[in-house]
């Protein structure tokens, strides 16, 4: 999911790819600097109303708390593993911190 410049909601970019069996997927996206306000990522597998996602928290790239910032990078499966409930009951297997010098709007690479 991206938010777009201007958006003030969440919006979803489905490229029309009819066959994808194997391969790498690599996006560059960019968040910004506002504490819960901005996610940048990926959604894939999608079929109906259920999609992997992974995204990044960049506002948590450069977190002094150490648990914020293990929070910074979330896979998910939505709707039956949303990040809620991975937290909850998987905590730290599906979220990580990113272990670089990226500030909270810096351009990174994201391959799958």
């Amino acid at each position: 999911m991206f938010t777009f410049p201007g958006s003030k909601e969440d919006e979803v970019v489905w490229l029309p790819v009819d066959e994808f069996a194997d391969g790498t997927i690599e996006v560059r996206a960019r968040g910004r600097d506002v504490l819960q306000g901005s996610l940048a990522g990926i959604v894939f597998h999608g079929a109906d109303k259920s999609y992997d996602n992974i995204y990044a928290r960049s506002f948590n790239f450069v977190a002094a708390d150490p648990v914020r910032k293990s929070h910074a990078v979330q896979h998910a499966f939505v709707p039956e593993f949303d990040w809620q409930r991975l937290r909850k009951e998987r905590n730290g297997v599906y979220e990580s911190s990113i272990e670089n010098t990226l500030e909270s709007a810096d351009w990174f690479n994201c391959p799958l």
